[in-house]
């Protein structure tokens, strides 16, 4: 772990080591809440450091596109390391104030961002990479990191017929955890939230015991 601000995501620091794994020449980080739902060993050819756009921003920075801190595509290397591993200590709450966005509605999101202990370029350890990567990031598709919170719970299936679901490979409960709210209705019969429930499912029927010493641990 890192010494940084007590934010609510100080854990998240612990991503930076993955530039420490140099026994790797390259890696894909998954963040603890992401499910890949069909192959993604393409990834491993995308020329790094490489990220999805945040669907909470979508916006561009004069750092470039704002990536999103959960799926990302990078090489080890203990120089890159050591320069990020420096960061957290000294960071600032107002450190990543940028300018440059290219459409005023980002504004709005400023005040939430703010309360939530984020940047304008998303939660401090995200916000890092984008700044330290400057202008270098490759942008993958969406479908590498799909968040399901942008669809609207009463028309969630509409809306998943615009997003196309069958393609995405990668979804990212980035907000709405399946394992921290209630089940509700439409989260049956959503693409999005169904192939959780249906891995939990199988988990359960596969260890049972496991599941029984876990909940009484817990």
């Amino acid at each position: 772990r890192f010494a940084g601000p007590k934010t609510g995501q100080s854990d998240s620091w612990t991503k930076l080591r993955a530039w420490e794994q140099t026994q790797y020449p390259k890696i894909v980080y998954l963040g603890a809440d992401v499910l890949v739902v069909h192959n993604i060993d393409e990834l491993f050819g995308c020329p790094a450091p490489c990220g999805v756009i945040d669907m909470f921003l979508w916006e561009t920075t004069e750092h470039g596109p704002s990536v999103n801190g959960d799926v990302l595509v990078l090489e080890p290397d203990r120089a890159i390391f050591s320069s990020l591993a420096s960061v957290p200590a000294t960071w600032d709450r107002d450190v990543d104030e940028v300018a440059g966005f290219a459409f005023p509605f980002s504004d709005l999101y400023l005040g939430t961002n703010l309360r939530d202990h984020r940047t304008r370029l998303g939660p401090y350890d995200q916000a890092l990479i984008n700044r330290f990567f400057s202008m270098q990031l490759t942008v993958l598709p969406y479908v590498y990191n799909f968040m399901p919170y942008v669809l609207v719970p009463k028309e969630h299936m509409r809306r998943e017929r615009m997003w196309k679901p069958e393609a995405i490979k990668v979804i990212h409960y980035a907000i709405h955890k399946p394992w921290g709210v209630y089940k509700e209705p439409w989260m049956e019969e959503s693409a999005m939230y169904r192939p959780w429930w249906d891995l939990w499912v199988e988990l359960v029927e596969m260890c049972p015991r496991t599941l029984e010493n876990i909940l009484q641990v817990t």
